[in-house]
């Protein structure tokens, strides 16, 4: 399933992705990253409690 989600980027930014030839799946892509670093980085701040 997809969303259409309409952004507005700064003109380099937007010149940047656009340059990337298929916009959505490059946000896409960039966006999974994050949300994977996130993850992680929770994950850790978790495990570093004490007791863990």
């Amino acid at each position: 399933m997809t969303v259409d989600v309409t952004l507005s980027l700064p003109d380099d930014v937007a010149a940047f992705v656009t340059a990337k030839g298929d916009v959505s799946a490059y946000t896409a892509r960039i966006l999974r990253r994050q949300m994977l670093a996130e993850d992680l980085e929770r994950s850790a701040r978790v495990r570093a409690r004490p007791g863990s």
